[in-house]
């Protein structure tokens, strides 16, 4: 018997030298192959991850150079046997060392006889597991999604906008009484911007005003941006007559902005032809959308318009006294635009003439249709005569997305993650009756969320293909690989708690992090001499080590 024991001794050692090595390496590769899909990701997941991935390659060649080369090399020359340390002398070192020793043989052990109890009682180890699994499963409802996680960038932005075709007069003095109450507010205020009117190419941004405030970093205040975000929409509230005010906290997702062309935090977009269906569509939507939980300073990028007038020409009357539509056009541009009569050149230089009505600007409607058109016969006629004027409004800016007009509700999230607010929208969404050619969606942020979960979970299938590949090469069987992958799933009783307690929602980089930490190849560090150690453990002849 004691010759039998010493046997298995030198088998286990012998099992641990040869199999080391090879469980190093089939640990990298494994890893490997999980970060590997990564790389083919499209949308903005690929831009955030691409990168990463190769990182992580590059790290994990270079740690498997180290760990089979200098790793064994410094080992050899800096650790020594046990029992050369109970020869050395009993310095406090080495009983350190000993002491450590003893706690790690203490939980190899309790590992190996807890591995052997269970292996006794194989259905109720079974029923426990799945039974774990099932509730933490039940606990999913109760984590939100959003794209990325929120942070504060110690930034908040205030804006008003009043109705179109405001003067900038009138919108600066709203905007000083806005500031007003917004700085005294806001004592975190380390600097600040004040932008009245339009900028770049938002034409529709003429009678808007806006201040962007620069916070005190986050250690020296007590209050987070959105916390001033919200106080703020609260004394604002009904404090500035005729504006229409919205506040936001940008939440560190600067460079994901950049990339969807806003920083709301839900966006709707409504596609159709007619812009009257579209603004009819856009009330409806708007009136559900604000009646959501969590759902702030919803705005439309449909606007009533810029009053102006119509020139509708008689072509008959103008026909009856000879003259032609062109006759009427060109003084209409005279008197307002102006029309160039000539150049003038003096020393080499060139000098355009405009002919203009002075001051067109002010000129009131009536005194340009008192102007008069000469007929051929050198008759003088009213312009009003052959012309009907009529009040309207024209479209300040018509979007289009895939060769469809485009109205755009914006709003931001507050209280609640992005997932279970743009879920709520959508379903309001489908029950709104629509002709047809035009569609209601939630887009944005959402839009690229649900992308880049489809992206990762196909990613994450195909690093579950390669990893089996590669476990079933290094155990030459296609069972065992089956039975360590079966347990990867009970890591999602860790995930699903720890984001419940802790961050309360899944967002696309806490995903990344998952397919990390819980990947199929994090068991497979077994080499097949260890492997077969383990199925000599289950038939109850492994000895302690």
């Amino acid at each position: 018997m004691m010759s039998s024991y010493c046997a298995r001794r030198l088998r286990i050692r012998e099992l641990k030298r040869r199999g080391c090595s090879a469980a190093i390496i089939a640990s990298t590769i494994t890893t490997l192959v999980i970060f590997l899909p990564l790389i083919f990701v499209r949308g903005v997941s690929g831009i955030l991850f691409k990168e990463l991935a190769y990182v992580i390659i590059f790290a994990l060649i270079c740690s498997l150079a180290v760990a089979l080369s200098l790793v064994p090399m410094l080992a050899s020359r800096l650790l020594t046997s046990s029992y050369q340390r109970r020869k050395a002398s009993a310095s406090p070192t080495n009983r350190w060392a000993d002491a450590a020793n003893s706690v790690f043989s203490g939980l190899e052990n309790g590992y190996l006889d807890l591995l052997r109890w269970a292996l006794g009682h194989r259905l109720l180890t079974v029923l426990t597991a799945a039974a774990v699994l099932g509730a933490s499963l039940l606990l999913l409802p109760l984590i939100g999604t959003e794209f990325l996680p929120p942070s504060d960038e110690g930034e908040v932005r205030v804006s008003g906008k009043m109705e179109v075709g405001t003067r900038l007069e009138l919108v600066d003095r709203q905007a000083r009484l806005m500031e007003e109450i917004v700085l005294p507010a806001v004592p975190e205020a380390s600097a600040w911007v004040v932008r009245v009117g339009a900028t770049g190419w938002r034409a529709n941004a003429g009678s808007e005003g806006e201040i962007r405030l620069s916070l005190v970093p986050a250690a020296q205040r007590d209050r987070s941006n959105l916390a001033i975000a919200d106080d703020l929409r609260r004394r604002l509230a009904g404090r500035v007559p005729g504006m229409e005010v919205r506040v936001r906290a940008p939440q560190g997702q600067f460079i994901l902005d950049r990339l969807l062309g806003g920083d709301e935090g839900l966006t709707v977009e409504i596609r159709g032809y007619d812009l009257a269906t579209l603004d009819a569509l856009t009330g409806r939507a708007s009136a559900l959308i604000k009646a959501v939980p969590g759902v702030t300073d919803l705005d439309t990028s449909l606007e009533a318009g810029i009053p102006q007038q119509d020139i509708r020409v008689n072509r008959d009357k103008v026909a009856d006294l000879g003259l032609s539509i062109r006759d009427v056009t060109e003084l209409l541009q005279t008197a307002v635009a102006g029309s160039k009569a000539g150049e003038f050149r003096q020393e080499g230089h060139s000098y355009r003439i405009l002919v203009q009505l002075k001051d067109a600007e002010q000129r009131s409607l009536d005194e340009i249709l008192d102007l008069a058109l000469t007929t051929d016969s050198g008759e003088k006629v009213s312009l009003r005569n052959v012309v009907a004027a009529q009040a309207s409004r024209g479209p300040v800016l018509i979007e289009r997305k895939d060769q469809q007009r485009q109205a755009t509700l914006t709003a931001n999230v507050a209280g609640r993650d992005l997932g279970s607010v743009a879920a709520e929208v959508q379903a309001l969404l489908d029950g709104i009756p629509r002709p047809v050619g035009y569609d209601l969606s939630v887009a944005g942020k959402f839009e690229e969320q649900q992308k880049a979960f489809r992206e990762l979970v196909i990613s994450l299938l195909l690093a579950l293909v390669l990893v089996y590949m590669v476990l079933a090469c290094q155990y030459e069987s296609l069972r065992d690989p089956l039975v360590v992958m079966f347990s990867v799933p009970l890591a999602a009783v860790g995930v699903i708690l720890a984001s419940l307690i802790f961050v309360k929602r899944m967002a696309d980089l806490q995903l990344e992090g998952v397919r990390t930490f819980d990947r199929p190849g994090g068991s497979s560090s077994l080499s097949p001499e260890e492997a077969e150690l383990m199925q000599q453990l289950a038939e109850g002849v492994a000895p302690h080590v």
